[in-house]
């Protein structure tokens, strides 16, 4: 069904004949599932103003409806099971209760046996112990008493309901049946057998006792607010302060033993005196961005959660960590992280975030609220804009866009992030809920918000996990998009359009290219821009889409916040390739158009997966951070390394959840691999959250929690004294390279992702940038350019200046400079290195590098790397006239040049990427660089600490720029005297973190944390 907005009210107006829905009448619809021999046969009554919306798949059905009470919305997906049925509804109900009612009928020809299981926010699940039956009948009502359920029962449940499911054990195969529910209530039984006696009216923060008569002094207190929102519970008989973020208004108190209400009492929450909001900005802080919260810099250091259960604050709390984040929605959660928020046309139900928020802060008052906001589109808002659909293409066929999960299961088909009618929607959306919070009683607590939508909530395109190969946004929606963006990239000329293109065309009748188009290239690997500029035309806005749709809103949060907040998102992956679907069609290859739009505070994701194992792994970020802070914008890592504690399906050992997930045995193990991943955070200078992504819980060990708590104190210290970089490496990366190659992404594979491990072993700290600030940059001693594929105008002019003015060096790798003014530039290459190089234009040939025994690299000699056949054209010498040969290919020929320029700086380059750690090693002896390691360790340098992470029993030697010495904070141990060459024993898997200075100097440093610590919570 179609709407239009009515500018007069801003509300939905549906056009068109009125649904049955709409009519009040009943709803039969029948659907074929490829699991099932006979049509699934679903009838529904919505009541009142009730949404309903039905769709299929091929193995599932859902239909959400809503609202079917006050704060009760419930969605079923059926999916067969080996013989059994499973329909689960996701429900949000956030009183406690008792019973379950269930009334409706049940038509068939067989007796149907079933199972009823219940679960609540925190994950825990409970199961009716005696299966029930489904006899065919009309107008029937099931009664389920919560006290009959299994395992811990209602006693360790905690509200409010997050999901019901119903099993049929024995459904009647090949026969018809079908199943109607009118109405679904949970209640509490209405007996008392006793009284509460409490104050009748109270203040947020006030102590209160209560009195229980009649009956043992033993349950459970819960304080609900005049909307249900459950805002705290505590033993029976305590006598407890209350939460200071309670609404003012009738309160509820209810006295609760073994799944039943034994007393209720009103008590008025009278008005707090007026809060003001929490200001929350992104400042320098000893030569680095940092967080401020009221003007005081943090740390930073964060407990993130999919499960915000008591236990998990409470710890978390315990161990120093005051930010809180945990997943919300301001309109509809994809993977049901939350419940909807949009729950009709101009209906908000903000109830969940409200529930979390004032719960973990009755935990830890003095927390700081940082919530994790999915932007989406509700089922029924996508039925009613058909027009907002976005579509995807497979093998030349269109579909409409779905998020589809790696088990195939399809979350929703998903609104195009182009689409003008779902901005538009998603910033009302998003403008409500900042809105929402601002006015909350915790309103002063809230320091931000962290927009996400998209693949794993993190901004990729919508995509099917399963198929790499389909892409999207390709649709008409997309087409119409792609026209203005073309109409604005070329100024409104039509004429520089059809040269681009190479062919006539119009703005208006300008087409998406094909699928075929989009992931082939006709100059081997490579495009043509001459001849495939409508390919790289559209791939770069596909990239802007994500971005634009990114920075607006993110602007709209900060004008909803009057700017008192911070806006972050997850993006900018242009380090890491992460698949195809999320490579080039995932939409991250616009970062300098997002830091550039000046809307957002902070960008995160998680640290790199592929290289994580414990004794051979490393860390590494999946953005250039040193871009990212010369925009003044900060990075929070997402520290969601496996611990000892997750339960593996299948082999723990397995390269996925060791190197992928780094995942561990036991707390010893889980202490080398955090503090390997804090060094890499304080060389960076970047907050981290841990994140507690599994049920029961990752973190929930005594023993780790005490890790933590060193690890935190640690980061806190350092945090206090000089946070500048002292790389005096630089490495570039040039996000427009992914444009320019086909849609598999292997050139970019073998010359980014594929140099992590070598920068990461080479024994110098380095700094990452997008090839676009270089121009802004200070000059390193060494520049190492991964992928300069593609460098504008600006860039190659910065370059001739640097080559002018600065004794650098510069370390140009594969085929850099192949593109120049739009299109495929033999002379390209030199004119940007200024070195003999050319374009070979032959598709196949091998791509080595082989190094001699004897030359002027002496820690490489002998090495060769590269590939032995390579279907690409390449950059290679062409003469060695005042050049420097390092090393030749196979044939003999030359494959590493350097020239020195003539105020003694100098270009080198290597014909293959991503070179060995020890020839980086030796380029970088030659540029000056100090090198602290040459043995091979996993390596992080700031400026007052150094973090090792152990490759081999045995021992490393540290050597440092200028003497100091060695003091170890885990141990709380002086390691060294002053020296500038160390040696350090070191085991495989063990990481040492040392810091440069005295037992005094480290204790100054914990002294000035204490401080800070309290006047932030002054």
């Amino acid at each position: 069904m179609k709407s239009s907005i009515d500018s007069s009210s801003g509300s939905e107006a549906p056009r068109g004949p009125q649904s049955p829905a709409q009519r009040g009448e009943d709803l039969v619809e029948q659907h074929q599932l490829e699991s099932f021999e006979q049509p699934i046969v679903t009838r529904w009554r919505p009541s009142g103003d009730g949404i309903l919306q039905t769709f299929a798949s091929r193995h599932a059905l859902e239909t959400v409806a809503g609202p079917l009470g006050r704060r009760l919305s419930w969605s079923w997906t059926a999916a067969r099971h080996g013989a059994a049925l499973s329909l689960k509804a996701n429900l949000w109900w956030p009183r406690p209760f008792s019973k379950l009612v269930l009334e409706g009928q049940f038509e068939g020809n067989a007796t149907v046996q079933f199972l009823w299981s219940i679960g609540d926010v925190g994950g825990r699940i409970s199961t009716i112990a005696r299966p029930g039956n489904l006899r065919a009948g009309r107008g029937q009502r099931w009664t389920f008493d919560l006290a009959q359920l299994d395992d811990a029962g209602p006693a360790g449940f905690r509200a409010p309901l997050r999901s019901l499911r119903l099993q049929l054990l024995s459904p009647p195969v090949g026969r018809s049946f079908c199943w109607s529910f009118d109405a679904l209530t949970l209640e509490a039984w209405s007996m008392s057998d006793g009284t509460l006696e409490a104050p009748e009216h109270a203040k947020p923060g006030d102590t209160l006792g209560t009195v229980l008569t009649g009956g043992p002094d033993d349950g459970e207190l819960v304080l609900l607010s005049p909307d249900g929102v459950l805002l705290s519970r505590w033993k029976a008989g305590e006598t407890v302060r209350l939460p200071p973020h309670l609404p003012a208004g009738p309160s509820r108190l209810e006295h609760w033993k073994r799944g039943r209400r034994r007393g209720t009492h009103v008590l008025e929450i009278r008005e707090p005196p007026a809060r003001r909001h929490a200001r929350a900005s992104i400042v320098r802080h000893h030569g680095r961005p940092a967080l401020a919260i009221d003007g005081q810099p943090c740390s930073g250091l964060t407990y993130t959660t999919y499960h915000p259960r008591e236990e998990f604050v409470d710890r978390f709390a315990a161990i120093g960590t005051r930010l809180l984040s945990f997943p919300t929605t301001c309109d509809y959660h994809v993977f049901d992280l939350a419940p909807p928020a949009a729950v009709g046309p101009d209906r908000f139900d903000f109830s969940f975030v409200d529930h979390v928020a004032t719960r973990l802060l009755d935990r830890q008052p003095d927390g700081w609220i940082l919530p994790r906001v999915f932007v989406s589109s509700p089922p029924w808002w996508d039925e009613l804009n058909p027009e907002a659909e976005g579509h995807a293409h497979e093998d030349e066929s269109r579909m409409p866009l779905q998020m589809v999960h790696d088990d195939g299961e399809i979350a929703k088909t998903c609104a195009s992030w182009a689409s003008p009618r779902w901005r538009d929607w998603a910033a009302d959306a998003l403008r409500r809920y900042v809105a929402h919070l601002r006015a909350s009683p915790y309103a002063d607590r809230v320091i931000g918000i962290c927009l996400a939508s998209g693949g794993t909530e993190e901004w990729f395109h919508w995509h099917d996990e399963r198929r790499p190969s389909r892409w999207g946004d390709l649709g008409p929606v997309a087409e119409a998009a792609f026209r203005i963006w073309l109409r604005r990239r070329y100024r409104g000329d039509v004429e520089s359009l059809c040269r681009a293109w190479n062919r006539p065309v119009e703005f208006e009748s300008a087409e998406v290219p094909t699928l075929e188009a989009l992931q082939s290239s006709t100059f081997g690997i490579w495009r043509d821009p001459e001849r495939e500029r409508p390919a790289i035309d559209f791939l770069r806005f596909h990239q802007e889409q994500v971005a634009s749709a990114i920075a607006g809103l993110a602007g709209v949060a900060r004008d909803e916040c009057e700017g008192e907040w911070v806006v972050g998102a997850f993006y900018g992956y242009v380090l890491v390739h992460t698949g195809h679907h999320r490579h080039i069609n995932g939409g991250h290859f616009a970062l300098d158009r997002l830091l550039r739009s000046r809307t957002v505070d902070f960008l995160c994701a998680p640290t790199a997966y592929g290289s994580r194992s414990l004794g051979s792994g490393y860390s590494h970020f999946m953005a250039p951070i040193e871009s990212l802070q010369h925009h003044g914008v900060l990075w929070f890592s997402e520290n969601d390394i496996r611990t000892h504690l997750l339960e593996v399906p299948g082999d723990r050992a397995s390269a996925l959840y060791r190197d992928g997930y780094g995942l561990t045995d036991d707390v010893e193990e889980g202490q080398s691999i955090q503090l390997r991943e804090l060094g890499h955070c304080l060389q960076r200078g970047t907050p981290q959250w841990w994140f507690d992504i599994y049920a029961p819980g990752q973190f929930d060990d005594p023993a780790l929690a005490d890790v933590l708590t060193r690890l935190r104190s640690i980061h806190d210290a350092l945090f206090e004294d000089d946070r500048r970089s002292v790389a005096e490496v630089a490495v570039f990366v040039d996000e427009r390279a992914p444009l320019y190659e086909d849609g598999w992404g292997r050139a970019f594979l073998e010359s980014v992702p594929a140099a992590r491990e070598a920068l990461a072993r080479f024994g110098a700290p380095v700094d990452e940038f997008l090839l676009d600030d270089l121009p802004d940059v200070r000059p390193y001693r060494l520049s190492i350019f991964l992928n300069a594929v593609a460098p504008t105008r600006r860039v190659r002019e910065a370059i001739q200046r640097l080559r002018a003015s600065s004794p650098t060096t510069r370390l140009w790798l594969g085929p850099c400079g192949l593109v120049r003014s739009d299109r495929i530039d033999d002379r390209g290459p030199s004119r940007l290195t200024g070195l003999p190089l050319a374009v070979s234009h032959s598709p196949y040939g091998p791509l080595i590098v082989e190094v001699p025994e004897r030359g002027a690299l002496r820690r490489s000699a002998g090495l060769r790397w590269g590939h032995a056949d390579v279907t690409a054209p390449r950059v290679e010498p062409t003469a060695v006239t005042g050049a420097e040969v390092w090393a030749q290919g196979m044939d003999g020929r030359p494959a590493v040049v350097a020239r020195t320029t003539s105020i003694g700086g100098r270009d080198v380059f290597a014909m293959a990427p991503a070179p060995p750690a020890a020839f980086l090693r030796d380029v970088a002896e030659q540029a000056g660089v100090h090198l602290y390691l040459e043995t091979g360790e996993a390596l992080s340098v700031s400026a007052t600490s150094i973090t090792i992470h152990g490759f081999r029993d045995g021992q490393v030697v540290l050597r440092l720029p200028q003497a100091a010495p060695l003091y170890e904070p885990w141990t709380r141990q002086p390691l060294s005297p002053r020296a500038q060459e160390h040696v350090i024993p070191l085991e495989r898997g063990q990481t040492r973190l040392v810091f440069l200075g005295r037992p005094s100097d480290w204790k100054q440093l914990e002294r000035r944390a204490a401080r800070r610590r309290k006047r932030s919570s002054e």
